[in-house]
């Protein structure tokens, strides 16, 4: 068995070359990344200014944000979790949330999101967590978990984010834990499931788009959304090599990564120097 601190070691000191080493080299890069942080601190701000209410268990952000490569064209994708209700008690009415969603975005001068879009309505955090897999489980359902897990960034009640974080990595890690050995293989067969569905979706959804728009989401297709989800499959691949107890933890320091340095971080691993 390898010693504890090797894997989580390795990230490390591969994570620690990164913003030096890569950031200096592409100024493209390191321009979306200060640009992405900087509006993450302003929206996180403007919400301990104006919080969203009890209703919501945590507020996550996606898309260009989160992955550190945004500018400012891009606008504010939230993923909203809300409280389960209690017994006896109605879910809670998602409309006041989302009308303080819209307001926030006007006041940050953002775009909201797409209204046909993944991110236009809140989930309840028991959806997040505990019924991954399930048959017949909502595109939008499985769409909002994978991204909290590819591409996301808390920006309320952070412990919470954490908490629910963690909770859908077991969910994704059970054979793991039983046998080091084993690979993530829930995971990947979730991981492109989205991927697949996303790729029908764009496709489905190309003849209502405005022609001057399927250009973009196609260029976003073909490269971010690709990144995105080959950092996962990439990540799952180097930590196939590992038979460790620490497997789990080096997947949730991974998955915690923005999906072009959690690619930087497995090559690392995988001890390719191509990349």
């Amino acid at each position: 068995m390898a010693p504890k601190s090797v894997i989580l070691s390795d990230i490390a000191e591969i994570e620690d070359g990164y913003a030096q080493d890569v950031l200096e080299r592409h100024s493209a890069l390191k321009t979306a990344h200060y640009f992405s942080k900087a509006t993450i601190d302003t929206i996180r701000a403007r919400i301990r200014a104006q919080p969203p209410g009890t209703a919501v268990h945590t507020l996550a952000i996606a898309g260009s944000l989160a992955r550190m490569e945004a500018s400012d064209q891009s606008d504010l994708d939230l993923i909203i979790s809300l409280h389960p209700p209690g017994e006896g008690e109605d879910r809670p009415d998602p409309n006041p949330i989302m009308v303080w969603r819209d307001k926030l975005c006007a006041d940050l001068e953002l775009d909201p999101p797409n209204k046909n879009g993944v991110f236009q309505h809140p989930i309840c955090r028991s959806h997040m967590a505990t019924i991954a897999g399930r048959s017949g489980e909502p595109y939008e359902d499985v769409a909002k978990r994978i991204l909290f897990l590819l591409e996301s960034e808390w920006l309320y009640n952070q412990d919470n984010y954490d908490t629910l974080l963690l909770e859908i990595i077991d969910a994704y890690s059970e054979d793991v834990r039983r046998d080091p050995r084993k690979n993530f293989v829930f995971l990947l067969n979730d991981v492109v499931r989205f991927f697949r569905s996303l790729c029908v979706n764009y496709q489905f959804n190309k003849a209502d788009t405005e022609d001057g728009k399927w250009p973009i989401r196609n260029v976003k297709l073909r490269h971010s959304r690709v990144l995105m989800y080959f950092s996962m499959v990439a990540s799952i691949g180097a930590l196939s090599r590992q038979h460790s107890e620490q497997k789990i933890d080096a997947l949730k320091e991974l998955i915690r990564m923005e999906p072009l340095r959690r690619l930087y971080v497995a090559y690392g691993l995988a001890r390719d120097p191509g990349f």
